[in-house]
């Protein structure tokens, strides 16, 4: 229980319209030391509570009463807030089953359950959720693409002496920052090298190590 040891309970909702059940789930989930955000009867009113508390994992019981069953609500969850749903479930059959992997819940606890079976669903599923925002994180942080010119050989000009540009050979010879502001979404910013503060400053930076 990763967030424990930072000091931080996981927080579970419980979705279970059947009030001794619930209190049972509630009772097993404190006894494994995570924290119940609350208890709620329907779907409407756990996506209420996802919307406003963010719970870490959502419990839900399939076969809820009301506006909203629990595959309903799950779908709405899942599409909302991100929230990791495992679905509690007595009995299946094939078109419950089908609508409820649709819905791509992180796993399914068949009622009655033991208490390791449920710590194991709850650790599973909060690692994968883990697993998915640092991929999401990765993918969102990746650097720019490459820069794609219309030079026709690939190779793009450079002055040996100057370092201007041209794309092509009939093209302008041009300034690499010109060059950088028109195939790039960026804001440029000038300095001065080691190298060239060296050369150009010596009675300052003659002598001096620059970074």
């Amino acid at each position: 229980m990763d967030d424990v040891i930072r000091g931080r309970k996981t927080q579970v909702l419980i979705v279970e319209d059947e009030l001794v059940v619930a209190k049972e789930i509630e009772r097993t989930l404190v006894s494994l030391g995570y924290g119940v955000l609350d208890v709620v009867p329907s779907g409407v009113m756990a996506i209420g509570v996802v919307d406003q508390l963010h719970p870490d994992l959502v419990l839900m019981d399939i076969h809820l009463r009301g506006e909203l069953d629990g595959i309903a609500a799950a779908d709405l969850i899942r599409q909302g807030a991100g929230v990791p749903v495992v679905f509690l479930t007595s009995y299946f059959d094939n078109d419950t089953l089908d609508r409820a992997i649709a819905v791509e819940p992180f796993g399914f606890l068949l009622k009655p359950f033991e208490p390791q079976e449920l710590r194991v669903m709850v650790e599973t599923s909060l690692a994968r959720q883990r697993a998915e925002r640092r991929l999401m994180a990765r993918t969102q942080n990746r650097s720019c693409p490459p820069i794609h010119v219309s030079a026709p050989d690939g190779y793009v000009g450079i002055c040996a002496s100057c370092k201007k540009i041209r794309e092509e050979p009939e093209s302008p010879w041009e300034n690499v920052e010109q060059f950088i502001l028109r195939y790039m979404d960026a804001n440029l910013t000038h300095g001065i090298c080691p190298d060239c503060a060296q050369r150009l400053y010596p009675d300052l930076f003659g002598g001096a190590t620059l970074p």
